[in-house]
This record gives structure tokens, sequence and C-alpha cells, in this order.
């Protein structure tokens, strides 16, 4: 299955002229096993693809179990540090403090909350 789905993305490259690039290309085996096998790799163009255990995504960070666990910590993380410049503002009024928040930090926690 998997030469498969390789030798079909290959053709495509070929077709559309498209161009991957495997330094940005990532593997990762989703599982809720307490037990994975992580020797399961892509070689694509005579470049080996390794699993890794997180992965990046449209700026959301996946993991293995897909728990979102690190994604939450990223994301309370950079909500906290925005709270914190936020109150280095002097002498705003409330309204306007409150459009701040609204409209940096509310964002910044909201970013991929479906997910």
């Amino acid at each position: 299955m998997q030469d498969r789905i390789i030798l079909h993305a290959e053709r495509w490259a070929r077709e559309s002229r498209a161009i991957f690039e495997t330094d940005k290309t990532s593997l990762i085996h989703f599982t809720r096993r307490k037990t994975t096998d992580n020797t399961k790799l892509i070689t694509f163009r005579n470049d080996t693809i390794m699993p890794q255990s997180t992965v990046k995504m449209l700026g959301v960070t996946l993991d293995k179990k897909l728990n979102m666990q690190m994604h939450v910590t990223k994301i309370a993380n950079k909500a906290m540090y925005a709270c914190i410049a936020t109150q280095r503002l002097k002498g705003l009024r409330p309204n306007q403090a409150r459009q701040i928040y609204r409209s940096c930090i509310i964002l910044i926690m909201d970013y991929a909350a479906s997910t």
C-alpha cells in the first residue's frame, strides 16, 4: 500500500512538475496503543523519512495519540505571555483594555480550538 501511494505521488509530481522537499516532509504514526512500532519509515527519492513523535501542521502541533496536550500547552503559554505584555500598557481605560484582550489574546486562544 505504501509503495502504491509513493508511486502515485511521484507520478503526480512528474505530471504537474511539483517538487517535494523531503527535508520539509514529516512522518507520524497515529495510534492509541501504549507500545508503538516506530521502525516503519518511508523512502522517497533516495531520502529516508523517519517517524517523529510530534509534527506541526498549519500551526497545530499533533502528537502520536492525538490528545492535543502539546498544542494546548504551547497555546496557553503564548496567551499568557500576551497577557503579561498587555499588563505593561499603563493608563488604559477599561474599554480599551477589553478591546485589546478581545482582539489579541482571545484570537491566540481560539486558534484551532475546534481541533
